[in-house]
């Protein structure tokens, strides 16, 4: 399969994974954000006033619109088979029993911390924290590299006349709803080695940390528009030094 962007060890494939996924050598790691559950049900939704799309589904009360895509366990299994070592896979509480089950030899369970939620109706105001599951049969985590805490405290990202890295698009809206933090991702990767895969790539935040570290990467979207911010975001991205 032609990449759609392939750069500085930097690879992007659009694509369904289940098709792409067979066609990929092994990697190093796995780190990944795949939809939740919040998001099922949701495929499309539809921005305020248009006619068309799916109304969002009931288990989310903050997702807005944009292609999400639908929890599936047994296709991150199936990415985790490209690891010869470590997996990270973000996730809420709702995921968290499931991601567990599929992961070879959980390591450890970490937690982030979002210090800037969005405010929510309901008994719980503030859902800011969400989950790290660490796995694998074998690390490269070792030689005294290590990560400091179990707990990732960065705030999520802005949007409106404040946003910084959050993309957005010429209206203002954001480009797409579930972009991380660089620095989580960054934080995630720093004691690990080698080459990585995100098979739920969205807007490309995995591939820019790992640029920003001096790793090789590949990352898969569904979405094209979400592989063309990704290919922008990796085209303009300075290293962190």
């Amino acid at each position: 399969m032609k990449p759609y962007y392939n750069h500085a060890g930097i690879t992007i494939y659009h694509g369904d994974c289940r098709e792409v996924l067979p066609t990929l050598p092994k990697v190093d790691l796995v780190l990944t954000d795949p939809p939740w559950l919040a998001s099922n049900g949701s495929r499309v939704l539809r921005r305020p006033g248009d006619g068309l799309g799916v109304a969002p589904s009931r288990l989310s009360t903050s997702l807005r619109y944009g292609s999400i895509g639908v929890f599936d366990a047994t296709l991150i299994e199936e990415s985790f088979e490209k690891a010869e070592s470590d997996t990270l896979v973000l996730c809420g509480y709702m995921e968290l029993g499931q991601v567990c089950a599929i992961t070879k030899k959980v390591r450890g369970v970490f937690v982030w911390h979002n210090t800037r939620p969005t405010p929510i109706p309901g008994s719980v105001r503030q859902r800011d924290v969400s989950f790290i599951v660490w796995g694998g049969e074998k690390t490269s985590v070792n030689d005294g590299r290590s990560w400091g805490s179990c707990l990732f405290s960065y705030p999520s990202l802005q949007a409106g006349c404040m946003a910084t890295e959050r993309i957005l698009n010429y209206d203002g809206t954001t480009a797409h709803p579930c972009q991380e933090p660089i620095k989580l991702f960054s934080a995630l990767l720093f004691p690990t080695s080698g080459v990585i895969l995100d098979p739920f790539m969205g807007s490309g935040t995995t591939l820019v940390a790992a640029k920003n570290l001096g790793r090789k990467a590949i990352g898969i979207e569904i979405e094209e528009r979400y592989c063309e911010i990704a290919a922008e975001r990796l085209s303009q991205e300075v290293m962190d030094l």
